[in-house]
C-alpha cells in the first residue's frame, strides 16, 4: 500500500533529464503485490473482508497533498520549499478479461505539481486487482523512463492508481483486527519497503473504518540518478518514516470514499559532485486528503 513515496520522489527529482515517458505497444505486466500479514484477528464476530466490485462502477478520485521540505546542504547551506500536488483521475471497472476478479481502467484528468510540473500530462492504463484489493497486473499506455519532473509525476499517478484500494488480510477479522502491509518500492535502481499497520476500527453503513500507521524498512539503499555522464549514485545513510491515515473504505468500490493522512519523512543521503563528496539532509512533512466519489 503506497500512500506516499516521498523518498523515491526526492531522489528522482534530484536529477532532471530529458524525456518523460516511453510509448510502446501496451502489454500486461505482472506487479509485485503487497504482502499482507495478520497481526490480530480482533473481536468476534469475524468475517473475511473482500471487495465485491461490479463492472461499470465509476469513481472520480481527487487527491490534494501538501508538503513542506527543509534541506541542509553542503558548506552550511540550506533550502526550504513548500507546495501542493493536486491529482484527479477517473476509475471505471470493466468486465474481467483475465483471471483477476476486478479490472479497472484509469485515466488521468488533472495533475499539478511543484512549479507547474505535470500540467497537461496525459496518462491512462488498465489494472487488475484480486478480491483483497491488491493490484496484480498493469497495462500502461506510457512508461516513465527518465528522471525528469514530468516522468516523476507520471510515475506518481501510476503508483497512486495501483494503490487506490486498501489491501486486506486473507483471514477473517472483527472489530479491532490488525494487519501489516509491506510494499516494495523501486526507484532509480534502489529498493526499500513501505510498511502500513492497519486496524479495523468499526463497521459503518458506508463501509469499513480503518486506521493505518506508516513506517518503512531500508538497509543502506543506493539509487542511481541521471544518465550517462550526468549519472551518479545517491546513498541513503539514514531515513525515518512516521505517519497515519484514517480511511473509509467501501467493499463496493476500489478507492476509499474518504482518506485523511499525514506523514513525516527524514532522509540523510550522500553523493558525489565531481571530486567532492556531498551530504544532504531532508526533512519533509506531508498532509493529504483524498475523496473517491461515484
Amino acid at each position: 500500500m503506497l500512500r506516499s513515496n516521498i523518498i523515491g520522489t526526492f531522489v528522482a527529482a534530484a536529477a532532471l533529464g530529458a524525456g518523460t515517458a516511453h510509448a510502446e505497444e501496451p502489454a500486461w505486466q505482472d506487479l509485485d503485490p503487497p504482502a499482507v500479514t495478520l497481526i490480530s484477528a480482533g473481536e468476534e464476530p469475524r468475517q473475511p473482508l473482500r471487495y465485491v466490485v461490479s463492472a461499470g462502477v465509476t469513481q472520480t478520485v481527487r487527491r490534494v497533498q501538501g508538503y513542506e521540505i527543509a534541506a541542509k546542504l553542503p558548506l552550511g547551506g540550506s533550502q526550504a520549499d513548500e507546495g501542493q500536488i493536486a491529482m484527479t483521475f477517473d476509475v471505471r471497472t470493466l468486465a474481467p478479461s483475465g483471471e483477476a476478479p476486478i479490472e479497472a481502467e484509469v485515466t488521468l484528468a488533472e495533475l499539478t505539481g511543484p512549479r507547474g510540473a505535470g500540467e497537461g500530462l496525459q496518462g491512462s492504463g488498465r489494472l487488475r486487482f484480486d478480491a483483497r484489493g491488491r493490484a496484480v497486473q498493469a497495462m500502461w499506455d506510457a512508461v516513465p523512463t527518465a528522471a525528469s519532473m514530468d516522468a516523476v509525476m507520471l510515475q506518481r499517478f501510476q503508483t497512486r492508481a495501483a494503490g487506490i484500494a486498501t489491501p486486506l488480510p486473507e483471514e477473517a477479522i472483527g472489530k479491532g483486527g490488525r494487519w501489516r502491509v509491506r510494499q516494495a518500492v523501486e526507484q532509480g535502481g534502489g529498493r526499500f519497503v513501505m510498511v502500513a499497520e492497519c486496524t479495523l476500527v468499526a463497521y459503518t453503513d458506508l463501509g469499513w473504518d480503518i486506521e493505518c500507521r506508516f513506517t518503512h524498512e531500508t538497509d543502506g539503499t543506493s539509487f542511481t540518478v541521471g544518465k550517462g555522464k550526468r549519472s551518479r549514485e545517491v546513498k541513503l545513510e539514514d531515513s525515518q518514516v512516521d505517519g497515519r491515515a484514517m480511511i473509509l473504505q467501501s467493499e463496493y468500490a476500489l478507492a476509499p470514499l474518504r482518506e485523511d493522512g499525514d506523514l513525516r519523512t527524514f532522509v540523510g543521503a550522500k553523493t558525489r559532485m565531481g571530486l567532492m563528496k556531498v551530504k544532504i539532509k531532508v526533512d519533509t512533512a506531508e498532509r493529504w486528503n483524498q475523496v473517491g466519489s461515484q
